[in-house]
C-alpha cells in the first residue's frame, strides 16, 4: 500500500511540474491570470489532501499474525471491533508495533485473561476511551450496596443484542 501511494504521490508531482511549465507559457492577461490562480489553489488543495492521506498509510510493516491457537476467537473478534473503533473515533489506524504494546499491556494488566481483556475493551469502547488502563472491579456485593434493587434498567434493541 505505501508504495503504491508513493507512486501516485510521484505522478502527481510530475503532473505539477507540466502544469507549471504549461501555465508559464501563457500570456499575462486577466482571463490567464485568473485560470493560473484556479490552477495553483487546486494544486495546493490537492497537496493538502495526499499529506493527511499519507498520515493514515502505516501498514509499511507487515501486518501481525494472530495465533488463534493461544488468543480466544471471541477476543480475536473483540480486537477487530476495538481497532474499528479506534480509527472510527480518534482517527488512530495502529500499526503493529502499537497493536503488539498495547495487547502487551493488556496482557499484562489483566494477568493473560483475554476473556477478561474483551470485557475490558468493551468497557473501553463503552466509555469513548482511546487509551488503556487497568479495570477496577466493582463488586456490589462486597460494598453491601443497598440501592442496586433501585436502580433504572432498560433494554437494549435487538440488533446490539443479537436476540429475537
Amino acid at each position: 500500500m505505501r508504495k503504491s501511494f508513493d507512486d501516485i504521490v510521484q505522478k502527481v508531482n510530475e503532473l505539477t511540474f507540466v502544469i507549471e511549465e504549461a501555465l508559464n507559457l501563457l500570456k499575462n492577461s486577466p482571463p490567464n491570470f485568473k485560470i493560473k490562480k484556479k490552477i495553483e489553489t487546486d494544486i495546493k488543495s490537492l497537496k493538502r489532501s495526499f499529506e493527511r492521506h499519507e498520515m493514515l498509510i502505516t501498514d509499511t510493516v507487515p501486518p501481525m499474525i494472530v495465533n488463534t491457537s493461544k488468543h480466544a476467537k471471541e477476543f480475536v473478534e473483540t480486537w477487530r471491533i476495538y481497532k474499528d473503533y479506534m480509527t472510527e473515533q480518534f482517527g488512530i489506524r495502529m500499526g503493529t508495533r502499537m497493536q503488539a504494546f498495547r495487547l502487551k499491556l493488556l496482557a499484562e494488566y489483566t494477568n493473560d485473561d483475554f476473556k477478561l481483556a474483551a470485557k475490558w475493551l468493551e468497557y473501553y469502547m463503552a466509555r469513548g476511551s482511546e487509551n488503556i488502563y487497568p479495570v477496577k472491579q466493582l463488586n456490589s456485593e462486597e460494598k453491601n450496596d443497598q440501592s442496586t434493587e433501585q436502580r433504572a434498567s432498560f433494554a437494549l434493541p435487538k440488533e446490539i443484542t443479537g436476540s429475537k
